[in-house]
C-alpha cells in the first residue's frame, strides 16, 4: 500500500488453482492512496483486518486498493477473483459469510483458501460498466456476524471506491479527448446516480459538487439549486444538531461518522454516513422513518412485555447457551430465595437440588442438542436456607441463524400443590377402603345424574350389574327401576338436582329377573353460589328386611285372628 504500513501482494505460498477454477490469469496492482484509505476505511469500521478492491479487465484482475495487516501484509488469495470473491463476480450480488467452514457452498472451497480468512463481507463494485466487473471484499480471520447494516456500508464505500476508480482511470491514461473526458465522468456520474441511498459530496469550503437523484428527493431541492451552495446556506436548521457535529467531526479528525436522528425541517429520521476525503466529504443519507416507527412499537411492546413478565406470580427467565441465567423477573426471585445479582451469570446448577440435577442436565442437552424443542418437567430447587420447593418447568429453546442461543423458562412453584393431592389421595383411599367394608353401596355424582364420579363395589352386589369405571351414566338407572316404581325414582332425581335432599324406596329388576327393593338417601353438596354441584347419596338393599317385616306383619294377623276365635 502507496504511503501505508506494507506492501500488498499475492501469497506466493499459494499454487496456482486447477484450471476448472482459475479466475483471471494475471493479477495487477494499481494502488492509490484514495482507494487504499477507502479499504481501510471500510476495514476499520468493519473491525476487520482485511480489506481489498479489485475490478477484472480483460480476463485481468486489478487491486486498486487494500488493507493488510502488518508491514508486509500479503493479500489472501480468498480475497480475490480467484476466491470468494469470484462468488461475487458471477452472481453479482453481495455476499455475507460468518463461517467459510460451515457454509453449504463454501466449505470445500475454504480448504483450497490461504491467508486464513475465515469469515468475509463482499459487495459488488458499483455497477458492471462494459465488460468490467468489480468486487469490494473485508475479511477477518475469526467467524464474525455481520448485519444488513454492514453489507448497507460496505457498498456506499463500493459505490465511492468506484467512482474513484473511474476517477483514476481518466487520470492514468494517455491524453483524452474533451469527448473520452466527458464519457469518463459520465460513468462516475452513472455510479454515483446507480446507488439507491441519497448521496452529496461537498468541497473544502463545504459547498455542494455533487447531488443524486436520490438526494434531490429527500432533500426537496434540486440539483441545480443546490450546486456551488453550501450546506449551512441551504440547510440553515443543520446548525446546532447532531449532523453538523458529525459533518465537522468527521473532516477534522479525519474519521467515518455515522450518525442518526430525527430532522424537524424535513420530518424524518436519517441515517447519515460521511466519509471525509481530500476534495471534502462525501455524505450518504438513509430516510429511516418506517424503520423507527417500527422500533418505537417494538420498544412500547417490549415495555408491555416486561411489565407483564414483573407482574405474574410464575418465575420467568431466560438461559443462555451455557446454561447461565440472564433474565429473571421478581418471581423467579422471589421462588428460589435468590436476589437477580445472585442469580445473573450463574449456571442452573447453583439452585437445583441434587436429586433433580442430573435430570435437568439430561433435558438441557435434549435442548441444546435439538433433540428437543420443548421440555415439560418437575424439579425441587434448593433455596439457601436449605428448603426444597418443587417446581413445574416448561422449557423452550432459543434459536439464532438456526443454532442453539439457550432456554426461555418459566416455572410454577407446586410444592404446596402436589401436597394436597396426596393429602387428597391419602383421603380418597381412606375412603375407598371404608366404603368397600359397609353394606350400603355409596355413590357421588354430577348434579345432572349424567356422570358417576364414585360407586363403590356393594353397588353391583345390589344391583347384579357391573359397574365399569367411574363415568357410568346414572340416569340410566331409571330401566331397573320396576314399571309401577319408575315416574317416584324420576321425582326423587328431580328434586335432588334442585338441591332437596330425598329419601326413597323402590324396587328394581336384576338381570336375573329377580327383584330387590332398595332404600336410597340422597343429599345435594352445594357450591359457595348456593348452586348444586355435586350430588351424594347411599344405597341399601333391604328386600329381606321389608320381606322380614311383611312374614312378621301377617304372624301378628294370625295370632289376633287366632286370638279372636279362641276368645
Amino acid at each position: 500500500m502507496r504511503n501505508g504500513t506494507h506492501t500488498s501482494h499475492v501469497n506466493p505460498e499459494c499454487p496456482p488453482p486447477p484450471e476448472a477454477e482459475r479466475g483471471p490469469t494475471s493479477v495487477h496492482f494499481r494502488s492509490t492512496d484514495a482507494i487504499d484509505r477507502i479499504a481501510r476505511l471500510a476495514a476499520r469500521v468493519l473491525k476487520a483486518p482485511f480489506a481489498s478492491i479489485f475490478v477484472i479487465e480483460d480476463d485481468r484482475q486489478i487491486v486498486y486498493g487494500s488493507c493488510l495487516p502488518g508491514e508486509e501484509g500479503v493479500l489472501p488469495r480468498s480475497l480475490t477473483a480467484r476466491g470468494y470473491g469470484r462468488l461475487v463476480v458471477e452472481s453479482g450480488e453481495p455476499l455475507l459469510v460468518e463461517d467459510v467452514r460451515s457454509h453449504p457452498q463454501l466449505s470445500a472451497e475454504a480448504e483450497k483458501q490461504d491467508g486464513g480468512v475465515i469469515s468475509i463481507i463482499a459487495v459488488p463494485l458499483g455497477s458492471k460498466h462494459g465488460s468490467d466487473a468489480g468486487v469490494f471484499c473485508v475479511g477477518h480471520p475469526e467467524p464474525s456476524r455481520w448485519s444488513e447494516d454492514d453489507a448497507a456500508i460496505l457498498t456506499d464505500l463500493a459505490a465511492l471506491a468506484a467512482a474513484e476508480i473511474v476517477r483514476e482511470r481518466t487520470a492514468a491514461g494517455p491524453v483524452k479527448s474533451g469527448h473520452e473526458v466527458a464519457d469518463a465522468e459520465e460513468q462516475s456520474a452513472a455510479i454515483l446516480e446507480s446507488i439507491t441511498d441519497a448521496f452529496v459530496a461537498l468541497d473544502t469550503d463545504w459547498r455542494f459538487t455533487y447531488v443524486n437523484e436520490a438526494a434531490e428527493k429527500l432533500l426537496r431541492f434540486s440539483r441545480s439549486d443546490l450546486l456551488g451552495l453550501s450546506i449551512w446556506s441551504a440547510f440553515p436548521d443543520v446548525a446546532g444538531t447532531r449532523f453538523e457535529d458529525a459533518y465537522r467531526r468527521a473532516v477534522r479528525d479525519g474519521v467515518a461518522v455515522r450518525v442518526e436522528d430525527y430532522f424537524a425541517p424535513l420530518d424524518l429520521w436519517a441515517s447519515v454516513h460521511a466519509y471525509p476525503s481530500g476534495e471534502g466529504l462525501s455524505i450518504y443519507f438513509q430516510d429511516i422513518s418506517a424503520r423507527k416507527l417500527a422500533e418505537t412499537r417494538h420498544a412500547a411492546a417490549e415495555a408491555h412485555y416486561r411489565r407483564l413478565v414483573c407482574s405474574i406470580p410464575q418465575a420467568v427467565h431466560v438461559l443462555d447457551g451455557e446454561g447461565c441465567f440472564v433474565e429473571v423477573n421478581p418471581a423467579t426471585e422471589r421462588i428460589l430465595g435468590r436476589s437477580a445479582e445472585e442469580l445473573l451469570g450463574v449456571g442452573f446448577d447453583l439452585v437445583i437440588s441434587p436429586q433433580s440435577l442430573e435430570g435437568v442436565k439430561e433435558l438441557f442437552t435434549d435442548l441444546m442438542s435439538g433433540r428437543a424443542n420443548d421440555v415439560e418437567f418437575e424439579s425441587f430447587i434448593r433455596r439457601p436456607s436449605g428448603e426444597e420447593r418443587l417446581l413445574a418447568i416448561t422449557g423452550t429453546s432459543i434459536k439464532e441463524n438456526g443454532r442453539f442461543a439457550g432456554v426461555h423458562g418459566i416455572a410454577r412453584d407446586v410444592t404446596v400443590e402436589r401436597e394436597q393431592q396426596i393429602a387428597l389421595r391419602e383421603s380418597e383411599e381412606r375412603f375407598r377402603q371404608i366404603a368397600e367394608h359397609v353394606k350400603e353401596a355409596f355413590w357421588v355424582c354430577s348434579p345432572d345424574f349424567s356422570t358417576a364420579l364414585y360407586i363403590s363395589p356393594v353397588y353391583e352386589q345390589i344391583s347384579g350389574r357391573p359397574m365399569v369405571g367411574d363415568d357410568v351414566d346414572m340416569r340410566s338407572f331409571i330401566d331397573w327401576v320396576h314399571p309401577d316404581d319408575a315416574e317416584g325414582f324420576r321425582e326423587a332425581m328431580k328434586e335432588l338436582s334442585h338441591g332437596v335432599a330425598t329419601t326413597i324406596e323402590h324396587r328394581i329388576i336384576r338381570p336375573d329377573g329377580t327383584i330387590r327393593r332398595v332404600l336410597v338417601r340422597g343429599f345435594p353438596i352445594l357450591d359457595s353460589a348456593g348452586a348444586v354441584y355435586r350430588i351424594v347419596g347411599t344405597a341399601e338393599d333391604v328386600t329381606e328386611e321389608r320381606e322380614s317385616e311383611a312374614r312378621q306383619r301377617l304372624l301378628a294377623t294370625a295370632l289376633d285372628g287366632l286370638g279372636e276365635g279362641v276368645c
